[in-house]
């Protein structure tokens, strides 16, 4: 079974899909480019630190957008095939600028080491096998289980995925999403190499534990997403970009550095009160 069938069987039947960076592209050739791309924006990231600015200013580099405007154009179409749940049509997902990054730190490291708390980016998503909004996840370094790789509930053994009233999950929560221990809610680790995606549905329940005191080296991760127009306007983050972005598109350095502003005020609003699941990305 080839890398693009397995991914949309499995977003049909989990939510979710992997692609490894070995079957990330079509030739070995550009498989090489886009670890190497990978690779090049966590040095970015590494090298923004000693500057004191936070990841998600590695959106500066054109790295970030060949990236995701690579898995938008190459790999979304080929892992959601069905009709949109909102508009009914094929292929309305587009790149909606909806950026943030990591560097999670081991906790040997003089730095802050922390993961995220089970929640779905939208909950508030009408249930289907063709999502509206799709989240996408690059490890930019491999991720292990050791030093927080994403955890996921498929959502074949998830009671309250196809349900509308579930309630938002936080860090303060000690009942699971499953109605019972959180230890016997079947997680499943997404351990994967630099280079590699991770793609899942709004309506996926997911996490990232912290790093244990194995973890070798920092987890650094670029995540964006695509949304239909008539569910999330792709252009509510960047207003002056009415047509769709695609494959190789680099934005203007003020675009960038606008995405950069409402992102990071996004977050800085989301800060300051309980984590909500419809708004937050792993």
């Amino acid at each position: 079974m080839e890398a693009g069938e397995r991914a949309r069987n499995t977003m049909v039947k989990d939510g979710y899909f992997m692609v490894p960076n070995d079957s990330i592209a079509p030739t070995h050739h550009t498989q090489k480019i886009f670890v190497s791309l990978c690779s090049r924006l966590a040095e970015g990231i590494n090298w923004l630190e000693t500057l004191g600015f936070p990841p998600i200013w590695c959106i500066i580099f054109d790295e970030a957008w060949l990236i995701s405007t690579f898995i938008s154009d190459y790999w979304v179409p080929r892992a959601v095939v069905k009709r949109c749940s909102v508009c009914s049509k094929k292929g309305c997902l587009r790149f909606n600028y909806d950026f943030w990054a990591w560097k999670v730190h081991t906790k040997t490291s003089t730095q802050h080491a922390s993961g995220w708390g089970y929640h779905r980016d939208r909950e508030n998503m009408p249930i289907s096998t063709a999502p509206p909004y799709v989240s996408l996840w690059v490890p930019l370094t491999d991720a292990t289980t050791d030093n927080s790789c994403i955890r996921v509930l498929p959502a074949s053994l998830d009671e309250h995925y196809a349900t509308t009233n579930s309630k938002p999950s936080t860090r303060k929560r000690k009942r699971s999403p499953c109605g019972s221990d959180s230890k016997s809610v079947i997680w499943k680790e997404m351990a994967i190499k630099a280079g590699g995606i991770l793609g899942w549905s709004g309506r996926l329940l997911h996490e990232a534990k912290p790093p244990t005191k194995r973890a070798m080296f920092p987890r650094l991760s670029l995540a964006f997403a695509v949304s239909c127009a008539e569910f999330e306007d792709p252009t509510m983050r960047l207003p002056s970009r009415e047509e769709k972005v695609k494959l190789g598109d680099c934005l203007s350095v003020k675009e960038r550095l606008q995405v950069i502003a409402v992102q990071s005020w996004r977050r800085y609003l989301l800060s300051l009160r309980p984590m909500t699941s419809s708004v937050r990305m792993t």
